[in-house]
């Protein structure tokens, strides 16, 4: 995968074939010449020059032994000591607060530390500047952010609310400074999309860097031959010119190590799309046609008034279908699959990546971090190494500062675009147009790119090149990265075009074009040089943090959200119960709310998926709600003596309201300072003016533009820790996890306080493991079949998370294993098989060295082009036949046969499904969002009970009888990733390569797995029995 420029649809290649033949040609076998092998220890130490800090109190086990490791070797700090070199960020004006919570006072900031998701470290104070883009009050560090993202589980309330707001400022300054008349930009597009003219301008763009790669090859052949003639010796005359690393081989080294900031995120911003709960529309649940709804709470902060009723890509009342959705997702999971090697971890590019780092460092000295550790965050430049280097010699220029960068202008980019990546994914139900955006302009074929493969190659060897050159082929236009790519926008736009209208598909259009912007305006590569290869742009002060809001950085406990929850419910409630009355009274009221009127809110025949989104709609209306002021909000003062529908609410549904409206959090907290009234919680503001912006550009494009942004508070979880240790039933499980889920499917959720004794409980309300009947061995009727879909869909769920967590975890044997089981049931084609011995493989800690990965091609577009049905496809024709024929459930006449894929939140409707039904899935979904802990057993337990033996059980297969080849495919995935199932169990009983996952009894965990999926099934078929 490659960044920022230029994708091309085929043809084109010839001035980089050429130039990579002349390269072949003229430098022959040199490159792996010993004398340019890796530099001595001591040239790495001098180029590292990094520090490691110990773990947060509080973060206890984070590190490992890999985090003793780097104590161990850590350089001390003089003058001063750790304490005070880290207090001070890259940035002049921000004070970086001590994992102990104290910070290096700046004047006028006497504020104490504030934690945001139990933990202080990374939150900054930065004065305000002019530029409101630049304002002050408390940011959280690109490199914090970074670090949380890969770790959603420790930090699970803020964290992707935090990330979702820096999304929106960072495309607002992209809409803010590209000229969208530039013909070299994306946005000068016609509004209206024509594949055929997206076709020319990616054909131009990857011609021009073409071209562009010609000349510099010939400027280098030229160089080249001049230090022939001068008498340099071979070895001298291949590094003659370089452009990118002009400072040698230790600045080459530097250059790797600063970009591994983004080569360890590769491709993370497709890691949420494809997921079980793709196509909830959170909050009022999807409809039976496969169409989604809005957020959580349906609100949205898009328009003026603070409204809201959308989701992914549009209204609540009909987004893009389902199938739509998924084929696009799809797409996109098999460009991230491939950036993971497919499986296998010598194709793994983070893998690579990692190992050409751990070579580079040297015999003697430690091995870096990987990127999801804390320590990387110390370990990353904090210092420009090069620079030091280059000051050491004669150039004036650089000794008084005037050459390279510092490291905030040199790397701070590398940070910044790492977070935008991590951040575009995580709410995946908003952002799918710009995340296929982003995802075509990345796999495109970038100048740099080439330039930097050709010259790691001439300093140190072909193997360090290696990394680069395979970007260079896996993301060919013709049938690689880059063409899938381009597929998936093709096929999304059509479809939204097809199914909403033109007014639809031109505003999809908008944001993907807006997607594949923002990728071209974030650098990823750090800048060591002066070079025209890589220009000396300094990344803006206010896109290296992200500004807290205050539900961030003062969360209410367990306690107060479970309140706020209930007098929001409450309201919901009373709204309910009010419509059928207040319907017509309000049909002459011309005001709107959210863009609707008071009338269309309160329809009968939709109050129950209205009431979430108009509770948010009245709660983030500046006209009628003043958020912790009851007294002052005129929507409160309507329902009291003297207001136009005093007496329309008793009471004590009046009490309730103003309880609801007291307990919102306000809008903007302020303090004195020495100069002037300074916010210090700006992130809702800031927010509100990039969804305005974003919101204008839209406009533009569409004359009715039904994209709507949802809360920050959909992104928040819900902690249900009481009620569910409680009632301890999987009916309990159904009718709270589930429906929490579906409400805010984007949300993290986190682990319960009293989980060990919850899973207890419910491993143990049926029969032993010994004594149980095998599930094939159980005949199902039609009434207990139907009552199990809910669980077939979530079959592969339980691992689905592996995917969404940081790339480098999955870069060892077990997060291999588990993405081989997702390829087989997602549907892509996969050719091995586990290896034969999985006891042998586990003992050596590796993939079996038997297998010749050189038999194993790369899928590319055939699995694009023709996606073939995995387990979710072949469950929703079961249960498409299944409702088709419900004559044997209950004497109404069956209702007319699906025939589109539905969503997870649209089963609940079915009055004919129980709250048991949705116990299992409630907590496969609610366990795979932590998948990387002691759960991973628990989880591995689950998938070999649901896969072994309730996918391919004789009912489900006769079920899908009707057409032979979807009950032979059904055996076909099941058999493959049962195998591999299988195989990830054994590799956690040897104790190998458990990368992230901590020590367990592994075994009693994955019986406890199995039993809590047998238990799961009994209880959702015992009512049907």
């Amino acid at each position: 995968m490659t960044s920022s420029t230029s994708t091309g649809t085929g043809g084109g290649n010839d001035g980089v074939r050429a130039a990579r033949t002349w390269w072949a040609t003229t430098l022959g076998n040199a490159h792996g010449s010993a004398a340019f092998g890796p530099p001595t220890p001591a040239a790495v130490q001098e180029a590292r020059g990094y520090y490691f800090d110990e773990d947060e109190a509080g973060e206890a086990g984070e590190a490992g032994e890999a985090g003793e490791a780097h104590q161990r070797s850590r350089p001390a700090i003089k003058d001063g000591g750790e304490d005070k070199a880290r207090s001070r960020s890259a940035d002049s004006d921000a004070t970086l607060v001590d994992a102990d919570g104290a910070c290096d006072k700046e004047e006028g900031a006497e504020e104490a530390a504030f934690a945001v998701d139990g933990s202080s470290r990374g939150v900054i104070r930065r004065r305000g500047v002019e530029d409101e883009d630049e304002a002050g009050g408390w940011r959280m560090t690109d490199r914090e952010l970074y670090h949380r993202l890969q770790n959603l589980s420790r930090y699970p309330r803020s964290t992707i609310a935090i990330a979702r707001r820096r999304l929106l400022v960072e495309m607002a300054h992209v809409l803010r400074t590209v000229d969208c008349k530039d013909p070299s930009s994306i946005l000068s597009l016609p509004t209206r999309f024509d594949a055929c003219a997206l076709d020319g301008f990616l054909t131009a763009q990857h011609a021009a860097t073409s071209d562009k790669f010609r000349a510099y090859s010939q400027r280098r052949q030229a160089a080249f031959q001049q230090a022939r003639r001068e008498g340099r010796s071979m070895r001298e005359a291949r590094t003659a010119g370089c452009e990118m690393f002009d400072g040698g081989q230790a600045q080459c080294i530097e250059w790797l190590r600063r970009a591994s900031v983004v080569k360890y995120v590769d491709g993370s911003w497709l890691a949420h799309l494809l997921r079980t709960t793709t196509g909830c529309s959170g909050g009022s649940g999807g409809s039976s046609d496969g169409s989604s709804g809005g957020s959580s709470d349906g609100s949205s902060d898009g328009s003026s008034d603070g409204s809201s009723d959308g989701s992914l890509t549009g209204s609540g009342r009909g987004s893009l279908s389902l199938a739509a959705q998924r084929r696009a997702a799809r797409a996109c999971w098999q460009v991230m699959s491939e950036e993971l090697g497919d499986g296998e971890l010598e194709r793994s590019h983070v893998a690579i990546y990692e190992a050409l780092m751990d070579r580079l460092e040297g015999a003697g000295v430690s091995a870096p971090p990987k990127g999801e550790e804390r320590a990387f965050t110390e370990y990353a430049p904090a210092g420009d190494g090069a620079s030091r280097r280059k000051e050491k010699g004669d150039n004036k220029e650089e000794k008084e500062g005037k050459g390279r960068p510092s490291d905030s202008q040199g790397n701070a980019r590398c940070w910044r675009a790492a977070v935008v990546q991590l951040s575009l994914s995580a709410s995946p139900l908003e952002f799918l147009p710009e995340a296929l955006g982003f995802n075509m302009a990345y796999e495109g074929l970038p100048y740099h790119l080439l330039v930097s493969a050709s010259e790691i190659e001439e300093l140190i060897d072909a193997d360090a090149a290696a990394y680069f050159w395979l970007h260079v082929s896996i993301d060919n236009a013709d049938s690689g990265h880059a063409a899938m790519a381009r597929l998936a926008v093709v096929d999304f736009l059509r479809a939204a075009a097809k199914e909403k209208g033109t007014q639809f598909g031109d505003e999809m259009w908008a944001r993907v074009k807006l997607g594949y912007a923002l990728a071209e305006a974030v650098p990823t590569t750090p800048v060591l040089s002066s070079s025209p290869c890589e220009p000396n742009d300094a990344t803006p002060p206010h896109l290296t943090s992200t500004a807290l809001a205050r539900d961030d950085v003062d969360p209410p406990s367990a306690a107060e959200a479970r309140a706020a929850e209930t007098r929001r419910r409450s309201v919901e409630a009373t709204l309910r119960n009010k419509a059928a009355t207040a319907f017509g009274v309000h049909a002459s009221v011309h005001a709107q709310l959210a863009g609707r009127s008071v009338s269309d809110w309160l329809d009968p025949a939709h109050i129950d998926e209205n009431a979430p989104k108009l509770v948010a709609a009245i709660a983030s209306s500046p006209v009628w709600t003043q958020p912790g002021d009851a007294a002052a909000s005129r929507f409160v003062r309507e329902f009291e003596w003297g207001g136009k529908m005093f007496g329309a609410m008793t009471a004590r549904e009046v009490d309730g309201l103003k309880a609801w409206v007291n307990g919102l959090p306000r809008r903007h907290a302020t303090i004195d300072d020495d100069d002037d009234e300074t916010l210090l919680f700006q992130g809702d503001r800031l927010k509100q003016a990039a969804i305005d912006v974003v919101g204008d550009y839209l406009a533009q494009h569409s004359a009715a533009s039904e994209t709507r942004f949802v809360p920050d508070e959909s992104l928040r979880p819900i902690y249900l820790d009481g009620p569910l240790v409680a009632a301890h039933t999987w009916s309990a499980l159904g009718e709270t996890v589930y429906a929490n889920i579906m409400a805010r499917p984007d949300a993290q959720r986190p682990r319960l306080e009293e989980q060990d004794v919850l899973l207890v409980h419910l491993a143990q309300q049926q029969d032993a493991p010994a004594s149980r009947q095998r599930l094939s061995q159980r005949t199902l009727t039609d009434a207990e079949l139907r009552a199990l879909v809910p669980t077939l869909l979530v079959s592969a769920a339980p691992l689905e998370h592996a995917i969404s967590a940081s790339c480098g975890r999955l870069a060892s044997p077990l997060g291999m294993a588990c993405v081989k089981v997702l390829r087989v049931l997602l549907g892509f084609t996969e050719r091995t098989a586990p290896p034969a011995t999985a006891a042998t493989t586990a003992a050596a800690g590796s993939a079996d060295a038997t297998r010749d990965l050189r038999d194993v091609g790369c899928m590319g577009t055939d699995d694009v082009e023709e996606q073939r049905d995995g387990v979710w496809e072949l469950v929703q024709v079961l249960r498409a036949r299944l409702d088709g024929d419900t004559a044997t459930l209950d004497s109404a006449p069956p209702p007319p046969l699906p025939q589109q894929q539905v969503p997870l939140d649209a089963l609940p409707r079915d009055r004919q499904r129980q709250p048991c039904h949705f116990g299992l899935p409630a907590l496969v979904l609610h366990l795979g969002a932590d998948l990387w802990s002691d759960n991973m057993p628990v989880l591995l337990g689950m998938s070999s009970l649901l896969v072994g033996e309730l996918l391919p059980h004789p009912r489900v297969l006769e079920a899908l009888q009707d057409d032979g080849a979807q009950a032979q495919r059904m055996v076909e995935l099941t058999t493959l990733a049962k195998a591999w199932i299988d195989y990830a169990i054994q590799l956690g009983l040897k104790a190998r390569a458990m990368r992230g996952v901590p020590d367990c009894d592994w075994a009693r965990l994955v019986e406890q797995g199995e039993q809590l999926a047998y238990n799961g099934i009994m209880a959702a078929i015992a009512p049907a029995a």
